[in-house]
Parts: structure tokens; sequence; C-alpha cells
């Protein structure tokens, strides 16, 4: 995740990275539905919704083949 901090009232752009990411179904922060586009095959930008409390968050990406977890999570402030 390229961005490791943000807001708790939401709206920080976040990237993720790992394999096969660009056929990406659904990803969600915290079992929270987020807003995503794929930039390429590793590459998804995510945004954090306002709904999510403040401390860590962790991320899961839905692919067609299997779920990924990146390695990092994100905390909100």
């Amino acid at each position: 995740m390229s961005t490791t901090t943000g807001s708790r009232f939401g709206g920080t752009v976040t990237e993720l990275t790992g394999r096969n990411l660009g056929t990406a179904t659904q990803v969600h922060f915290n079992h929270v539905n987020i807003l995503f586009s794929a930039r390429a095959d590793n590459t998804l930008a995510s945004v954090v919704p306002a709904s999510l409390t403040t401390g860590p968050v962790d991320d899961t990406v839905t692919t067609p083949r299997r779920h990924q977890h990146p390695p990092r999570r994100l905390h909100l402030i």
C-alpha cells in the first residue's frame, strides 16, 4: 500500500500493489467495499471511505482466481 496513514474522514487515495490485480472484482477495507480502479496488472488505486473508524485497516482484494492480501495496513487517524 503506497499510503500508510489517512484521515478517518475519508478521501485518502491509496495504491495497492501485488500480482494479478488487474482482474480485481472487489476491494475491501475492514470488510467495507470501496471504490477502486485498476491502473496496471500489479497496481490498484483506491479511495478510503469515510465510514471506517480510526486505527488499523486491513485490506482484501478479490480476483477471479483467489484473494490477495497485501502485506501492509492503513492506519486512520
